[in-house]
Parts: C-alpha cells; sequence; structure tokens
C-alpha cells in the first residue's frame, strides 16, 4: 500500500487515499463516481446495489422526549438534535445490525492506521422516511449563491437546496478499544445533479458513559485527511450521546477519537437536498426559534 508518492484523490469532495482500493470503497459508500477514470471492470458498485440487509422500522410506542436543537458553530454548519431516537429504539437497532451481521472494515482494505471498526450495511426507506419527519423542523435550507457555507461539497450546484429526505442506505458501526477513524471528509451522496446531499446524518445509538474516548472532533482546515490528528487543531469536539444525531456540513474535517475501552455504536446517512429554484436568498434561513444554542464542545 503506498503511503508517498502518488494518492488516489476522490473528485467530488477531494479526499485523499493511500490506495486504489480505499478510494472504491470511498466512492462505493458516498456515490461519488466518475467512470471516465476508470476501468468499467473494476468500477464500484453503490452499496444500495450489493446489499442484501434491509433495517425493520423500529417504533418506541411511549411518548418520545421533545426535540432540541444545539449548534456547535456560530454559522450552523454542525449541530446536534437531542432525543431523535429512543433508548429503546437505539438498543433495537443494535440488536438488528448485530442479527445482520458485522463485518471488520479491514475487508474493505481499509489500512488499521486509517479506521478499525466493523459495520454493517443496510437498507430502509420506512427508516429514512421516518426519521426525517422527526428532524425536518430542525433543518433549513442550504444558500449557495452568495459564499459558500463551510464543509459544503464544492461540485454543488450555486442556488438554494431545500432538505427534503434521508438516504435510505444506513451503516451502523461499532468501535471497540482501540477502533477509531483517523481525520476525514464525508462528502456526500449524488442522486443527480439537482439531487444530492450536503449534510452528513450521524446517529449515536449509545453514550460515552458506556466506553472511554470516541468522541467526534473537528478539525481546522490545517489538518489533513488521512494523517494523525493533531489535538491542537481541533475546533470543537462532540461527546456522544444516546439519541443525538449529529448533523453537519459532509465537507468539514472530522475525525472519530480512539477508543480506549468499552464500544460505540453509531447510524450514519446523509441528509439529501433539492434544488429550489424559485427560493430567494434570505428565505426562510433557519429553524423554528425554539433551538438551543451552545458554545464550544459538547
Amino acid at each position: 500500500m503506498r503511503r508517498c508518492g502518488h494518492m488516489d484523490r476522490c473528485r467530488t469532495c477531494h479526499a485523499e487515499f493511500f490506495s486504489r482500493n480505499q478510494l472504491f470503497e470511498h466512492l462505493r459508500e458516498q456515490g461519488h463516481f466518475d467512470y471516465s477514470d476508470w476501468r468499467k471492470d473494476v468500477a464500484p458498485k453503490p452499496h444500495s446495489a450489493v446489499t442484501t440487509h434491509t433495517l425493520p422500522l423500529l417504533i418506541d410506542p411511549t411518548p418520545a422526549a421533545p426535540i432540541e436543537r444545539v449548534d456547535l458553530f456560530e454559522d450552523g454548519r454542525a449541530f446536534v438534535l437531542r432525543n431523535v431516537l429512543s433508548t429503546t429504539e437505539c438498543i433495537g437497532y443494535i440488536s438488528a445490525a448485530t442479527a445482520l451481521g458485522m463485518q471488520s472494515v479491514q475487508a474493505d482494505d481499509y489500512a488499521r492506521d486509517v479506521r478499525i471498526c466493523r459495520r454493517v450495511v443496510a437498507t430502509s426507506e420506512g427508516l429514512a422516511s421516518r426519521l426525517f419527519q422527526r428532524i425536518a423542523p430542525f433543518l433549513a435550507p442550504v444558500d449557495l449563491t452568495g459564499a459558500r457555507p463551510s464543509g459544503i461539497p464544492a461540485d454543488r450546484m450555486r442556488t438554494v437546496w431545500r432538505p427534503h429526505g434521508l438516504n435510505e442506505l444506513f451503516r451502523i458501526c461499532s468501535y471497540q478499544c482501540g477502533g477509531h477513524f483517523v481525520p476525514h471528509l464525508d462528502g456526500g451522496h449524488t442522486r443527480s445533479k439537482v439531487d444530492a446531499s450536503m449534510q452528513t446524518f450521524m446517529l449515536y445509538l449509545n453514550s460515552s458513559d458506556e466506553f472511554e474516548g470516541g468522541r467526534t472532533r473537528f478539525f481546522d482546515e490545517t489538518q489533513r485527511a488521512y494523517r494523525a490528528p493533531d489535538p491542537a487543531k481541533v475546533v470543537c469536539t462532540y461527546v456522544p450521546q444516546r439519541g443525538d444525531a449529529l448533523i453537519f456540513n459532509s465537507a468539514l474535517m472530522h475525525d472519530g477519537e480512539a477508543l480506549q475501552g468499552g464500544e460505540k455504536w453509531i447510524m450514519r446517512s446523509e441528509v439529501m437536498h433539492v434544488v429550489q429554484p424559485s427560493a430567494k436568498r434570505g428565505d426562510d434561513q433557519g429553524p423554528p426559534a425554539a433551538r438551543v444554542e451552545s458554545t464550544g464542545g459538547i
């Protein structure tokens, strides 16, 4: 595996990879395809075309705690929605993923110094729809008619994009002692030029009192992707809490801090956006006033 010299680069989000296999895995997971660059016999297929797994739709019948929004940055580039899933739902999805069968990401040619975890990929249109119903009141259109917000993929059309759903492809991951994911960019999922994601949607299925380490950290622009994290470049830290959804512009540099003990569970998708040609700049620039503001790390 190459450690210096030429590196393979994703043309959508510009993330760099030590090997072509790592790039293929990124392309397959994120939906970033450029078949002009690769032979058809080695081009990756999207997970939705190869996975046979389906997640059940689990609904807790007990009254849910109200969802609250906590902004991690003043400009809204990353924020937390509290109580998106109940404890019962979180435990249920951990059990469902375990039953489907978790596989080490080393099977997808991730180097151990880049990422260590187990995961399963599964689809659920019902789950995507139900979760989006819960979070929609806290989402806002993304206005690209002026200055591009921090962390928005560079290839997105300069117009106003309206959130309209979640990617139905879910990745459930388990990190155990030593598990980590070095600083990286998520990029996004693209269905077409007018239907694409802008934000990562990360659900935390258990809390930090069940493991040591495992925080999600955001870095400044000097931190390089797929390099060792520099604590001096961390600008915000999120401490996992069961049922939380962390939503952030996908091309923000972030990592999954190494676990020192216990086990951490997450479930990831993307917030999908569609072009809204008729929107005027300045319209509907934020979610309802009931949001909860916060500064610093969580």
